[in-house]
């Protein structure tokens, strides 16, 4: 008769072989686990400096296939730069939501307040409602290259895009530009501008009623676009 403690960690282990390419992993004693959440006797835990900790409580009950799944399903960080590279990938993981900031990266001053900002509006220390983050995939894009998805998604610079890639349906949250505004000011009003955003999106998760659908394409675009909007 095997374990569950037993049973977890062989299929850990299987896992952590498996996908140790992608993903670092490490088996703890709950004695040693008190700088994230406590999620019961045994559970596997996605852990990231300045983020809320994912968790499959219960562990011992899973089978490696789903072990494995969980591990995929959550291997992104805090917040992705989307590019041609992963955006395909993350944008139709099941069950999961694209937040991204549209920005124009020639605007490092407006970009950067604004990256702080949705960071600071994650953090653990936020007063923001993250009980369902692990539904979203945050990030940012580069509204300027991406045109064509923006236009797709009637979405202007800067804003923050919420995407449900497989219904095709969206959201959009317009931020303030920077402007003539001094910086230490503009930090300030993204700050609290984020925190209501990211509110905001969750909210919105259960309530679909604001969500639209993208602006229908030309025939040109619809031959060219997976590719002058996913991929730049």
């Amino acid at each position: 008769f095997q374990s569950k403690v037993e049973k977890i960690t062989a299929d850990f282990k299987s896992v952590a072989s498996k996908l140790k390419q992608h993903a670092s992993f490490a088996i703890m004693p709950t004695s040693d686990t008190s700088h994230i959440a406590n999620y019961g006797d045994i559970s596997v835990t996605k852990v990231e400096p300045g983020r809320v900790s994912i968790a499959m409580k219960s562990a011992h009950t899973a089978s490696a296939d789903m072990l494995a799944a969980f591990v995929e399903a959550n291997n992104y960080p805090l917040v992705s730069h989307f590019d041609n590279h992963n955006f395909k990938r993350l944008s139709h993981i099941a069950s999961k939501y694209i937040v991204a900031a549209v920005v124009d990266y020639e605007r490092t001053e407006e970009t950067s307040a604004i990256l702080a900002g949705l960071e600071h509006a994650l953090s653990p220390s936020s007063s923001s409602s993250m009980q369902d983050q692990d539904k979203l995939i945050f990030g940012h894009l580069d509204g300027v290259k991406w045109r064509t998805f923006i236009k797709h998604h009637r979405t202007m610079l800067p804003a923050v895009l919420l995407l449900d890639q497989a219904n095709d349906l969206h959201q959009t949250f317009p931020l303030p530009a920077l402007g003539n505004s001094p910086v230490s000011t503009y930090e300030g009003t993204l700050e609290k501008e984020m925190l209501t955003v990211v509110r905001s999106v969750v909210n919105n998760l259960s309530d679909q009623s604001e969500w639209r659908t993208s602006e229908p394409p030309t025939l040109f675009e619809k031959i060219s676009y997976r590719f002058t909007s996913y991929y730049p």
